[in-house]
């Protein structure tokens, strides 16, 4: 038992030394700092960061994208235009400032509308809303998407996190003598159920 007491004294209480000690008392070295790590206290283990936890769900459902919601067409003017994403928490929330949220969007195969540089994708991590891009318009008709996927937590207490992915689409209209050239998305995060009783 006294050589035993050494050899654990040696690799520590956390099996990080193990220099000097010969081959036949490592395993048992190793074995009384495992034990030893095992019945540590509580306080020892890694907290866990619940502000960046996701709902429990399968690989298939975290890939799989939001289910769709059309909003209302609108009607633009062709030329040099805005598209506009705005976000509305509920109150008492604020986004994560350490979640991923992200924004992408898209304008399909038309070319009534393109995103700077004429690219059909427009992506933004971290984005801080109301979002506004430049856009070029053409007449003819055009159906842009948004899809979000928002970490937002209650403002006085981080520890208390959601995750929400909504996909938004919007049917376009692009003729002359338009109401104007800005496109508008506003997404509303429905407030979590109350837990009182």
């Amino acid at each position: 038992m006294e050589r035993a007491g050494r050899l654990a004294a040696r690799v520590g209480w956390r099996g990080r030394r193990v220099q000097g000690v010969r081959p036949a008392g490592w395993i048992l070295a190793a074995a009384l700092a495992l034990l030893g790590a095992g019945c540590g206290r509580g306080g020892d283990q890694p907290e866990t960061d619940t502000r960046l936890a996701e709902p429990a769900v399968s690989p298939a459902s975290r890939d799989a994208p939001a289910p769709e919601t059309e909003l209302a067409a609108q009607i633009v003017s062709p030329g040099e235009g805005t598209l506009s994403v705005w976000l509305h928490l509920p109150e008492r929330y604020k986004l994560n400032p350490l979640g991923p949220t992200t924004m992408t969007l898209e304008a399909g195969a038309a070319e009534s509308l393109r995103f700077p540089g004429g690219a059909q994708r427009f992506a933004l991590e971290r984005p801080e809303f109301p979002v506004t891009v430049a856009v070029r318009l053409r007449e003819g008709k055009a159906r842009v998407t948004a899809d979000l996927r928002i970490y937002y937590c209650e403002a006085l207490d981080e520890a208390v996190c959601y995750v929400k992915r909504a996909r938004l689409a919007v049917p376009l209209a692009v003729q002359a003598g338009g109401p104007g050239s800005e496109i508008r998305i506003a997404y509303a995060v429905a407030p979590q159920p109350s837990l009182d009783p």
